[in-house]
């Protein structure tokens, strides 16, 4: 596996003493927030540029993750949906997808450019 560009100023250690910010960190049990990112003392400075030049790598990757749908999939996962509550989702996704779709081909006829203009008196 490829080392990840953060790996090499940012240490990832679950409960331990300080965080990027600098802020004790404790006990935490929250299983999405155990893991937290943990800068060495010695290269704290490097930890922070290192994430400020690689934020927006960062926030690009997870607008893809997010407009994929793995980020909401992997939420849903976390708890039992029932059958109900899929079924009424399923049927909303549906109907949003319907919609954004005919709303897509409606703004791509209006941005036309080879008709004529309608408003030709005003």
């Amino acid at each position: 596996m490829d080392s990840h560009p953060l790996m090499h100023a940012v240490m990832y250690r679950s409960n331990h003493s300080l965080n990027l910010i600098g802020a004790p960190s404790g006990q935490c049990n929250n299983p999405s927030l155990r893991c937290q990112p943990w800068a060495q003392p010695s290269d704290s400075y490097t930890a922070a540029s290192a994430i400020i030049n690689y934020g927006m790598h960062y926030f690009s990757s997870c607008r893809v993750l997010t407009v994929d749908g793995i980020i909401d999939d992997a939420k849903r996962r976390r708890y039992y949906e029932k059958p109900c509550i899929k079924r009424r989702r399923e049927n909303y996704e549906n109907c949003r997808r319907i919609y954004n779709m005919e709303m897509a081909r409606k703004v791509a006829f209006l941005m036309q450019k080879n008709r004529p203009d309608p408003w030709l008196g005003y």
